[in-house]
């Protein structure tokens, strides 16, 4: 797994679960927060929520899923007034920079009105408890790479690799130490740059297929 540096180009997942409840003028809101690696996953999810709080009034949610260019994002009121449950859900996921991650949050209610900004506030509330429950995990881009060296040249190299932020998957030791590492990317030419004048050209950075 990559390095926890978070400069690094990436993204951040859930690791872990967690549900919160708030009442709110005897509103009850109950947050569920998972792990999700597509929309049917997503789906599945609320499905399970819907069937669990079968008796309850709104099941509200939001989702988001991927990243960079391909990140999707999704959410419904469900019966609540517009803006008032999906968008806050949404609004808590996005603030934390989560992706493949569903925010469910399911409302009883208690017989006094909100109003569209209490109910923001509320929805907002209970996703946000839930999510500072979860654990997270930064998940960086990279590339698998190896290179072979005589033995001298071990400590050197290995601060190369800590420098440029690299991770050693597997170490071979023969007639020359062969290294499999994995490098974040935009990495790959600076070190191979620096291998080339640590070794007068000699020690070469190669792609893993």
């Amino acid at each position: 797994m990559a390095p926890p540096n978070h400069k690094l180009p990436g993204y951040k997942v859930l690791s872990s679960t967690a549900d919160a409840e708030t009442r709110v003028k005897r509103s009850r809101f109950i947050a569920h927060i998972v792990a999700v690696d597509s929309e049917d996953e997503a789906k599945a999810a609320i499905k399970d929520m819907e069937k669990k709080y079968h008796d309850c009034r709104h099941v509200c949610f939001a989702w988001v899923l991927g990243y960079g260019e391909d990140k999707k994002y999704h959410s419904t009121d469900a019966g609540e007034p517009s803006g008032s449950a999906g968008e806050p859900i949404l609004g808590v996921l996005k603030k934390h920079e989560v992706t493949n991650a569903v925010a469910i949050v399911v409302r009883y209610f208690g017989g006094v009105k909100l109003g569209t900004g209490g109910l923001g506030r509320a929805y907002k509330e209970c996703a946000a408890l839930a999510l500072e429950k979860c654990e997270t995990k930064f998940i960086a881009f990279g590339s698998d790479f190896e290179v072979a060296f005589p033995y001298h040249f071990l400590g050197s190299i290995e601060h190369l690799l800590d420098k440029h932020d690299g991770k050693v998957l597997q170490r071979n030791f023969d007639e020359d130490v062969n290294l499999f590492i994995w490098l974040p990317d935009g990495r790959e030419q600076s070190l191979d740059s620096e291998l080339n004048e640590l070794s007068s050209g000699t020690i070469k950075l190669k792609a893993r297929p």
